[in-house]
Order: C-alpha cells, then sequence, then structure tokens
C-alpha cells in the first residue's frame, strides 16, 4: 500500500517480498484450491507439507493467533501444532481439535 500511495512502482514493492514467480506460482494454487468441485486438493499439498514439516513449528510461534469464537477450534489446532514444536517424534493427542476441518476432510488419516 505504501507503494500505491506514494504513486510508486507496485511490482518493485512486490518483488523486494517475494519473486514474482513465486507469487504467480502461489497464486494459481490458492485459485485452484478455491474452485467448487476441485477433486484432488491433496495432490497439491504434497510439496507444501513437507515444508511445512520443517518449519511448520517455527511459522506458528512466531505469529499471536486470535479470533472469535468461529475460529476457536482452529485456534485449538494451531496451538496443538505450536506445542508439538515440530517434534516428528510426538504424536498428535487423540483429542486432537479437528471442528475447524470442512467434512470433505475427515476421510484423509491423521497422525
Amino acid at each position: 500500500m505504501t507503494a500505491v500511495r506514494a504513486e510508486g512502482d507496485v511490482t518493485a514493492a512486490v518483488a523486494a517480498i517475494a519473486p514474482l514467480e513465486t507469487i504467480a506460482d502461489d497464486a494459481a494454487i490458492i485459485r485452484r484450491t478455491l474452485c467448487p468441485g476441485r477433486p484432488d486438493v491433496l495432490g497439491e499439498l504434497a510439496p507444501e507439507y513437507h515444508v511445512f514439516k520443517k518449519i511448520g513449528a517455527r511459522f506458528l510461534s512466531s505469529f499471536a493467533f486470535e479470533g472469535g469464537r468461529a475460529v476457536q477450534p482452529l485456534l485449538a489446532a494451531i496451538a496443538v501444532l505450536g506445542g508439538i514444536g515440530g517434534d516428528r517424534r510426538k504424536s498428535l493427542p487423540a483429542d486432537v481439535p479437528l471442528g475447524h476441518l470442512e467434512r470433505r476432510w475427515s476421510r484423509i488419516s491423521i497422525g
């Protein structure tokens, strides 16, 4: 927004944050994921899952996530993942909160 308000080069401001190719790739993944009736979103998660396993705990602990009552199940799940701290030897608790997940994800095994 600073570049827009100053009538500066928006493309340069965005490119300073991430390469434009990365932003374009991420935007394509987001568009495909948001399309209704998308049959295989899971196929796109494998590379991201690998990265999340490496940096997820650090990412989650870097932010203070807040929200109203509607997002409490998601915040509880974030707290569980943050508590595990990326330690692959620790398993998810049996009562891991799943209230934030859509029904279509219920067939996916956790753990």
